[in-house]
């Protein structure tokens, strides 16, 4: 069996944890969700979207244990991040974004055979669904400067030891494979899950 090249690969971008409740002071203090990080994340969302290919977003349901977040706003997603009311919502309890949720079930009905993840926390979160993935026969990528960690060297630590999708990697695969899906999965994914 021949595995497909990451331009041939179908694929579905997964945004993870970008909620406001993240970014607060604590055990873990995230590092600054930069305005780098933020145009290298809304750039892959932009471009899935205009390839009609799935956006994907993973919501962690419950308080976080690592940040303290004293506002009411905490599941909300983070200023700037390009939302859209078609994106598909996924709820979480675990580091692992596809342990216990439907996120396997979603990516298969769109006839995904792999991810694109980008989020927070990068070594926790993010790493986690990364793995995570290889259970599910889904192959997982890392967008290349869309990940946030706590600091500057556990991103690079996370991308140096994963496979990387970058800014032309993103435009060549949505301009290579085209993902036909079914009128009926489109209506039914509009609604959160």
């Amino acid at each position: 069996m021949t595995v497909p090249d990451k331009k041939d690969r179908k694929i579905a971008l997964v945004i993870v944890d970008v909620q406001r409740k993240f970014m607060g002071n604590g055990r873990t203090k995230i590092r600054e969700l930069t305005e780098s990080h933020l145009n290298t994340i809304n750039f892959a969302i932009e471009s899935f979207r205009e390839a009609d290919r799935p956006v994907i977003f993973v919501k962690f349901d419950g308080n976080e244990e690592c940040v303290v977040y004293d506002a009411d706003d905490g599941d909300e997603y983070v200023q700037g991040l390009s939302v859209s009311p078609k994106d598909i919502a996924v709820r979480k309890r675990y580091m692992n974004s596809f342990k216990d949720s439907r996120l396997a079930e979603v990516v298969r009905q769109f006839g995904c055979d792999c991810v694109l993840i980008a989020g927070l926390v990068a070594q926790y979160c993010v790493m986690a669904t990364y793995f995570g993935a290889f259970d599910h026969g889904i192959t997982p990528y890392i967008m290349k400067g869309g990940i946030i960690g706590t600091d500057e060297e556990q991103e690079f630590h996370c991308e140096s030891v994963v496979k990387l999708f970058d800014r032309d990697d993103v435009s060549e695969n949505l301009s290579n494979v085209n993902l036909s899906v079914p009128r009926e999965i489109r209506r039914l994914t509009e609604s959160s899950y």
